[in-house]
């Protein structure tokens, strides 16, 4: 791997739990433009001496370290990874593979996943090297569009369990916890009501920190709003069932992360008021669909020295309103063929007796 010297690249140290994994991780700061980049390279072969779920169980742990260290850095796994199923590092992490161009014959075997899409942009052409692959080109100076990185735009949150056993090991915590010491502590008014509440406050925090115990779990401000912190881990758990062959686990696993996201939208949508219009748009333009959404309108240029005609007005409201995909013949056809296929059917109808 080659940096400028200008980027000041740092090695970062990770988790290698297999030795005959070939990747590395470098992080570079572009002082210019105030970012700063996570960038692994890797190199998986068609027949490596170890599983392929070793790899992704190791890549896994290291995005999850390296996020909560440099929660605003731009993250990106890039290299040859041939047939690596890496489905499970989208889901997880936010990423989304930029190439789409087959570099090697009709296959995409080289690929560029990262969680700021918005950023780059990949073409693949013929490589000034000796290979049977194309080579992969980023262009670094795409603006972005769409999403802002921000200081908020990734957490960490608390995801308490939720198995029955942990639900029985608060029951029994509680069952047996000496409350005596709160009460009496407020009948001889040694300590106020607020006090001795703040202090019950905290025997709550201490058992569902110690007895039940909680994952952490990193949110993104892009990620849909259904996917809540208790759905991640599922899918997390899901993904990692998947990994090791236990397909069945795994779909079992899968109905019921559908039922909860089924659970949540519609919580959402309890949320939702026809008179709220404000609050209707934007559930809308927090959903993922929005931002990827083409438009065949222009959009206005608000600059400072904004100022359109009629004629702007006109066009920008009238490309909003307008379907790009529809055809007069196309739903005339379609609803022809519909009533001669009722008629057909009526006609050849005979009926029971």
């Amino acid at each position: 791997m080659y940096v400028k010297n200008s980027l000041q690249p740092t090695s970062l140290t990770v988790t290698r739990k297999d030795e005959t994994f070939e990747y590395i991780w470098v992080r570079l700061t572009n002082s210019s433009a105030g970012q700063n980049y996570c960038i692994c390279v890797c190199y998986h072969s068609p027949k490596p001496t170890y599983t392929p779920t070793a790899l992704l169980d190791n890549l896994h742990e290291n995005f999850e370290v390296l996020l909560d260290k440099y929660p605003n850095d731009v993250f990106i796994l890039t290299g040859d990874l041939n047939r690596l199923g890496f489905s499970s590092l989208l889901i997880d992490f936010g990423l989304q593979q930029l190439v789409t161009t087959p570099t090697r014959v009709n296959n995409i075997l080289d690929f560029f996943l990262t969680n700021r899409p918005d950023l780059f942009y990949c073409t693949v052409a013929r490589s000034v090297l000796k290979s049977d692959h194309l080579a992969v080109y980023v262009n670094c100076t795409k603006s972005p569009v769409f999403y802002q990185n921000t200081e908020n735009s990734r957490r960490s949150v608390k995801c308490y369990n939720r198995s029955l056993s942990d639900i029985a090991k608060l029951i029994d915590y509680f069952d047996n916890y000496n409350w005596k010491g709160l009460i009496l502590a407020i009948e001889t008014k040694t300590a106020t009501v607020d006090e001795a509440f703040n202090e019950f406050l905290a025997v709550l925090q201490h058992a569902l920190d110690n007895i039940s115990g909680a994952k952490t779990i990193t949110i993104r401000d892009r990620d849909p709003p259904y996917i809540t912190p208790y759905i991640r881990t599922l899918l997390r758990r899901r993904n990692k069932i998947i990994r090791r062959g236990q397909t069945s686990q795994a779909d079992l696993l899968s109905k019921k992360i559908g039922k909860c996201i089924d659970r949540a939208r519609n919580n959402l949508l309890r949320k939702a008021s026809a008179s709220d219009t404000r609050q209707l748009w934007q559930m809308l333009r927090s959903s993922r669909n929005w931002a990827g959404k083409k438009r065949s309108h222009s959009s206005l240029n608000l600059g400072p020295n904004f100022c359109p005609t009629a004629n702007d007005l006109n066009s920008y409201f009238a490309g909003v309103s307008t379907d790009p995909d529809y055809s007069k013949s196309a739903v005339t056809d379609s609803l022809n063929t519909a009533v001669k296929f009722t008629a057909t059917m009526t006609k050849n109808f005979v009926p029971y007796t």
